[in-house]
């Protein structure tokens, strides 16, 4: 399979609704409407990360295997990450993973792919979020299946 060094994580258009759905914006005689997403890569995640959550230390009571708090024990110190700003990461992963669109308002007109309307979308329709959702998990399915056949391959 050869790699394009430019662009190594295209997107990939899905029809709007999926096929199989429906969907009351579906109409006969409406243009045909498509979304373009990509899975976020590993290096996106970490700078994602870094923006967005921190690392919570606590010292707790280690507990007892019934599930008791043991006051005679020394305290432990625990780390664990915390989501700092749900709204930023929110916003960023979703510019991220939608990465164009051709959706039409009820006036016929083209909806611009920009930063607020996807916001909008994903924050007030949840006919939207949910489609996102199952193309997203389409994608996963669809890159587990590639990376099982390279293994398989080998």
């Amino acid at each position: 399979m050869p790699f394009d060094l430019e662009n190594l994580n295209a997107g990939t258009w899905f029809p709007y609704p999926l096929p199989g759905e429906d969907s009351p914006r579906k109409k006969k005689g409406a243009p045909d409407e498509k979304v373009c997403y990509r899975a976020p890569d590993l290096d996106f995640l970490r700078t994602l990360d870094d923006e967005t959550m921190e690392t919570r230390r606590e010292f707790v009571q280690p507990k007892k295997k019934s599930g008791k708090i043991n006051m005679r024990a020394p305290l432990q110190h625990v780390e664990y990450p915390v989501v700092k700003d749900q709204k930023l990461r929110d916003e960023t992963l979703w510019e991220y993973m939608i990465v164009d669109w051709q959706i039409y308002d009820a006036k016929g007109q083209l909806i611009p792919c920009t930063k607020e309307n996807k916001t909008t979308l994903m924050r007030k329709s949840s006919e939207f979020a949910l489609y996102t959702t199952d193309c997203l998990e389409i994608l996963r399915e669809k890159e587990g299946d590639q990376n099982a056949g390279e293994v398989k391959n080998s």
